[in-house]
Parts: C-alpha cells; sequence; structure tokens
C-alpha cells in the first residue's frame, strides 16, 4: 500500500508537469475544448443559480490544480479559496491570480483545515478519482459545507452501479516514470450517489460527454467536417431532462443541499 506522504510526493512531482488548465480548456480538438468547456459551464451556471437566491458568500475549491474555477467563480463573494495538494499546481494558480478575494492553501482533500461548516459553497472538480480515501474525502466535502457542495466526476460505464478502488500497487511502480500514470477509482454514475452521505439532498444531476458523442469523433470524416460537434451539442442539449441519460455519460455533475439548511437561516 502506498503511503500518505508518498502519494503528496507524487502529486508534488505530477504537478512540475504540463498546464492542466491549458491543456484541457484551452488546446486539443474542437470536441476535447467543446466537452471540457460544457463541464466548466455547467459547474459555474450552478454556482451563478446559488447566488441568486443570496447568501452564498464563501467558495471552497477542493482540488483546485491552477485555480480556474477558483478565480472564475470568485466574483460576487466575501471569499474564495482553492486547496490543492501539489505544491507546484498552487504556486501556478497564485501566478495567475491577483485578486484579494481569493486564497490558495496547501491541504489534502481528506484532511480539509477548516471548521465543521466554514463553506457556503464546496467544489470538487473531478478530484474523487484521485483521492486514496475516496469516502473520507466525500464526508470532509461535507463536513466543511455549510449549504452546498458540487462533485463533478469521470465516470465509468462498465462499473455501472459499483465504485472499485485505485490500484495502489501500480502507482508505485509508475510512481517517477510516467506523471499521470497509475490506476485511478473507477467510479459509477450510480456507485457515486450510494456513497453520498444521507443527510444530503440531491438538487440536480447532469451527465455528460456520452458514449455516442466519443464515437462520433473516431468517425474521421465526420470529425474534421464539424458534424460530429454539433451533433454532440444537440445531444448534450437533449440529455439534461432524461434522468437516465444523465448517468450514461463518462462525466457527471451533481449540486447537493445540506439537509436542515433553509434560505431564511
Amino acid at each position: 500500500m502506498i503511503t500518505n506522504r508518498e502519494l503528496r510526493e507524487y502529486y508534488e512531482w505530477q504537478g512540475k508537469f504540463g498546464n492542466h488548465q491549458k491543456e484541457m480548456y484551452e488546446t486539443g480538438n474542437s470536441y476535447t475544448r467543446y466537452w471540457q468547456n460544457k463541464r466548466r459551464i455547467i459547474v459555474e451556471k450552478f454556482v451563478e443559480e446559488l447566488i441568486e437566491h443570496g447568501k452564498a458568500n464563501s467558495l471552497l475549491d477542493v482540488g483546485c490544480a491552477e485555480g480556474l474555477y477558483t478565480r472564475f467563480l470568485a466574483h460576487r463573494r466575501e471569499h474564495s479559496i482553492g486547496l490543492d495538494i501539489s505544491r507546484p499546481k498552487l504556486i501556478s494558480a497564485k501566478s495567475y491570480s491577483c485578486s484579494k478575494k481569493v486564497q490558495f492553501i496547501l491541504a489534502s482533500a481528506e484532511n480539509l483545515p477548516f471548521r465543521d461548516n466554514s463553506f457556503d459553497i464546496i467544489l470538487c472538480i473531478d478530484v474523487l478519482r484521485y483521492v486514496k480515501n475516496l469516502l473520507k474525502a466525500i464526508n470532509e466535502l461535507y463536513r466543511v459545507s455549510r449549504k452546498y457542495i458540487i462533485i463533478q466526476s469521470a465516470t465509468s460505464l462498465r462499473n455501472f452501479g459499483r465504485i472499485t478502488p485505485r490500484d495502489y500497487s501500480s502507482i508505485k511502480e509508475e510512481f517517477r516514470t510516467k506523471p499521470f500514470a497509475g490506476a485511478l477509482w473507477s467510479i459509477s454514475s450510480v456507485g457515486l450517489i450510494r456513497t453520498l452521505p444521507q443527510n444530503i439532498k440531491i438538487l440536480r444531476v447532469i451527465g455528460h460527454r456520452f458514449v455516442l458523442n466519443d464515437a462520433l469523433f473516431k468517425i474521421k470524416h465526420l470529425r474534421n467536417s464539424g458534424i460530429a460537434l454539433k451533433i454532440a451539442k444537440y445531444i448534450d442539449d437533449f440529455a439534461p431532462e432524461r434522468k437516465v441519460l444523465n448517468l450514461l455519460g463518462y462525466f457527471i455533475t451533481i449540486l447537493l443541499e445540506k439537509r436542515g439548511f433553509n434560505y431564511e437561516d
């Protein structure tokens, strides 16, 4: 079993390679840019909807990397904090940000250095498959949230209804040779929902990057013509209103409300 120290060192080293923000949201083919930014827009829309209710003044972005979400969502809030286990990523995040409303902290998602009920909104964007203790990380998100949690995760259709733990031996073998290698948690949409604390309410579920979308971009003449992107956008516009389809994407975004909270508090 890999130790906590080794895992931290792994992400410290991984953080020195590439620009996570640029590679995911600004480069690549049209489809990659589209679906990466689509999932970003979904999160931003959720946050903006919460702001309309008022009293959503503080935000914690767990696993913030270069701080893309932390910065974009910092406006109209009293303070926002980005947290990551990788020091190099946080150095990059600070170089991007000049707002006094934004702070960046080095810490683990499984041991958040905050009191209970500290933040109105907690973000956890594609982080859970990388943590060592999945259940502990989810419980920490719940603990420090005062009102809402937004979880976004890559999901596995081959593992429907279940969650398969990481293969830590694989990580250890490739520790210093391939910075982004090593088996991750294999999380299904249904499996993720089943792990959520009981005292929490699911407000919205949106699935995206569907199987058909990916298949279209494997057909060369469709990919290069732009037709595949148009069809993918149509599928994404159609799917959010169909509950079953929301569980059949390669990514899922879930908006959660901590029970016991109401807008009059």
